[in-house]
């Protein structure tokens, strides 16, 4: 019942307070249903543990059993079995009642396997440890109460504080055996951990199980004293040989497990992480604001093989020196060497003019963050230009790394698989650490008028503009897509392959997707010029919104043109990707996570307090288009109003093009006015100006959206909306 009553308020609080109100899915639902069984489940098993194992005690039937021939193993394995069965039943019947609820909240198709995944693999297994591990304190507990207790803490010690320990390592959090995330799109990521993990916990829980046998309480002299002195008595050959199969089991795991992350992989403890930032400070200082050469042209290659889930991707950077001095040393950030041991293949780099640098020049501690350093021969004049020619192995998901490259819905950018020039800011923000580790005040973000920062936009500090050309290369059944119009398609050594080309420069920061797309197409007619084509690239089980977004892209595109001037691309295409819960705006193209837009609840359009977020969050995305791809500001103090927050004036724009002043008025409220209230009120600091901001989110979006939507009705909607667009035509 309580079960019950807290699925009920997380599915209101969802569905009907929520700003954003996702459609009743057969996930949603199975990962509500199931979170709000936590806390009722934990409780069960606390107290059912003391009742389940001092139940003959307190019914007086100790004795009678004591004097039976039966072994202690089925007895305790009775009871352990029931518990287990509680345990099956409750999530079984959460299952039921999430789908009974899917049904009655809405007229959306039940996938019963999602339900089944969840509840049966991501759920349920750790929850089974954990009734191991409660039956098995009761039997060194004086008494039920005291168990319980003893329990209770220990089960609220490993779910909720174990893991932020200064030194906490996977290997402490007992029965966590993660899953990853589960996607409609693509199932389950991978499951090495949770074999791994599951292993490792099993393990120690079957020798628990074996202790268990071994120190049941038998007979009138029942002290945990007693019981220690008759465990030779009471061993036997299949016993021993199960605790010491458990046990070497357990042993074993954990060693591969340490040997995967710490070793093999980039594991670091949270106090490792922190001296690793000083350490960072001490190797690079101040490196992060050098001024770099700029990229001007990228021609790269994306083969992704899904079944392998590895990728390999190769290309060449044509560069100029525009730093206003001879160009002597250049830091590349690599890809396969960021993670330790990826594996036999490594990135390979040719700088044209350059050397690898790998001697002398603390080499050691620049390359142990995944730098590289190359020395040109003689120095690179001012204007002068060269090629940088590159290959990159993306490897596996394997035991601690997730990997980039799923079976299906690969969505990664440039950063993730291609080198990139500079070294990247990695200092330490917390001032109380960095007081504590003897640091400076952490510097913070320039001045507007700082004529430094402002050399660079915030996108990229080696480029401006680029000309972009990709081949990509997929499994066959799947479409490959990259920035730009597409050139051609074909097959080539059993790959799925295209080839894209920008029609102008774009900034330098792509997206590569890959997954079988179901489309869904259509066409805007540019008023001013030719027809750009429209696309939604999607799961085929999620077209609830698909005709929603491509009228959404037809309105944004309209009052964009109208009000701030050309839409610059060939073509508008929009993908699906799983597991995250984020959209991105690039070139002409706009990948979404599969929880925003596709799966949002568009409520009824006739219907004031309804806010329709799929339209919302697209028309914000293709605002991108102008706000941050038009006008792209420099990294300084209030830079990102200029990208956020001129964008979410251009979303509540087509917004109230499309559904009136009064629907847009609503979305101002649930999305902007309460969070930026919110955010104001959990904000350590001092609230500073918009033209001063530094990243908090609930200034670059929330509040300037409702500044720029005050400003419209202070100063006139034409003038505002006509100012914005003289500045973009000065800046853009």
């Amino acid at each position: 019942i309580l079960a019950v009553a807290l699925f009920a308020m997380v599915i209101y609080v969802t569905g009907f307070v929520a700003e954003s109100p996702p459609l009743p899915t057969s996930f949603l639902m199975a990962n509500s249903v199931l979170g709000s069984l936590l806390i009722p489940l934990l409780i069960i098993i606390v107290f059912f543990s003391g009742e389940i194992i001092w139940r003959d005690k307190t019914s007086g039937m100790t004795e009678i059993l004591d004097a039976s021939p039966v072994k202690n193993w089925p007895l305790m394995g009775g009871k352990w079995l029931a518990l287990f069965a509680v345990i099956a039943t409750l999530v079984g019947l959460s299952i039921l009642t999430g789908m009974i609820a899917q049904v009655i909240i809405g007229d959306m198709p039940i996938i019963v396997s999602t339900y089944l995944k969840l509840a049966f693999i991501g759920y349920m297994p750790r929850f089974i440890l954990y009734a191991i591990l409660v039956l098995f304190i009761q039997n060194f507990m004086p008494n039920r109460v005291t168990g319980m207790l003893a329990a209770g803490a220990l089960v609220i010690f490993f779910f909720f504080f174990v893991g932020n320990l200064p030194f906490s390592h996977p290997l402490m959090s007992y029965g966590r055996m993660s899953t990853g995330a589960l996607s409609e799109f693509n199932g389950f990521s991978n499951l090495i951990n949770f074999k791994w993990f599951g292993l490792y916990w099993g393990a120690l829980a079957a020798l628990f199980a074996v202790i268990s046998i071994l120190l049941w309480r038998r007979g009138m002299q029942a002290s945990l004293m007693a019981r220690f002195k008759g465990i030779g008595a009471r061993m036997s050959l299949p016993l021993a040989g199960a605790g010491v199969l458990a046990l070497v089991g357990f042993v074993g795991t954990g060693m591969h497990i340490y040997k995967a992350y710490n070793v093999d992989g980039n594991f670091r403890t949270q106090k490792q992480r922190e001296l690793r930032q000083v350490k960072w400070e001490e190797t690079f200082g101040d490196m992060y604001k050098a001024t770099l050469p700029k990229i001007r042209k990228v021609d790269v290659s994306v083969t992704f093989n899904q079944s392998e889930q590895t990728a390999e991707v190769s290309g060449e950077y044509f560069i100029e020196n525009t730093t206003g001095v001879p160009l002597k040393d250049v830091y590349i950030n690599m890809v396969s060497s960021r993670r330790k041991n990826a594996g036999k293949l490594a990135d390979e780099l040719n700088l044209v003019g350059a050397s690898h640098v790998t001697q002398g020049d603390n080499i050691d501690g620049i390359e142990d963050f995944g730098y590289r350093l190359y020395r040109f021969d003689t120095p690179l004049a001012i204007g002068a230009t060269t090629t940088m020619n590159f290959k990159s192995f993306i490897t596996p998901p394997r035991l601690g790394v997730r990997g980039r490259i799923e079976r299906n819905g690969t969505f990664v950018n440039n950063r993730d698989i291609m080198p990139q020039i500079g070294i990247s800011d990695g200092r330490m923000i917390n001032p109380d650490k960095r007081r504590k580790y003897g640091l400076d005040e952490y510097e913070k973000l320039p001045n507007r008028d700082s004529d430094l920062a402002r050399s660079v936009h915030f996108i990229d500090g080696a480029s401006d503009y680029v000309d972009f050309s990709a081949k990509m290369c997929t499994d066959i059944g799947q479409i490959a897509i990259a920035p730009g119009e597409k050139i051609r398609e074909y097959e080539e050594n059993g790959k799925a392959c295209r080839d894209y080309k920008t029609v102008r420069p774009i900034l330098n920061f792509m997206s590569f997707l890959s997954a079988d797309f179901k489309i869904k197409r259509d066409v805007w007619s540019n008023p001013n010029g030719a027809d750009v084509p429209l696309a939604i690239y999607y799961h085929s089980a999620h077209d609830y919104n698909v005709d929603l977004m491509i009228d959404a892209m037809k309105v944004s595109l309209d009052s964009f043109t109208t009000t701030f001037g050309p839409y610059l691309y060939s073509q508008m295409r929009i993908m699906e990707f799983p597991y995250g819960s984020f959209a991105q705006s690039f070139a002409g193209t706009i990948p979404f996570s599969e929880s925003i837009g596709f799966v949002m609840d568009s409520g009824d359009p006739d219907k004031v307090e309804d806010v329709d977020f799929a339209t919302y969050v697209t028309m914000h995305e293709i605002g991108h288009q102008w706000f941050a791809h038009q006008i792209v500001p420099a990294p300084t103090k209030g830079f990102n109003v200029l990208s956020e927050g001129l964008t979410e004036n251009t979303a509540l724009l087509a917004y109230e093009n499309k559904y009136g002043w009064q629907k847009t008025r609503r979305v101002l409220e649930r999305r902007s006015i309460r969070s930026y209230l919110t955010g104001r009120t959990i904000d350590r600091k001092e609230e500073p100006p918009l033209a001063k901001a530094e990243g908090q989110q609930y200034l670059d979006y929330n509040k300037s959206s409702w500044v720029f939507w005050g400003l419209k009705h202070y100063m006139g909607y034409d003038e505002m909306q006509t100012a914005i667009r003289g500045f973009l035509e000065e800046y853009g």
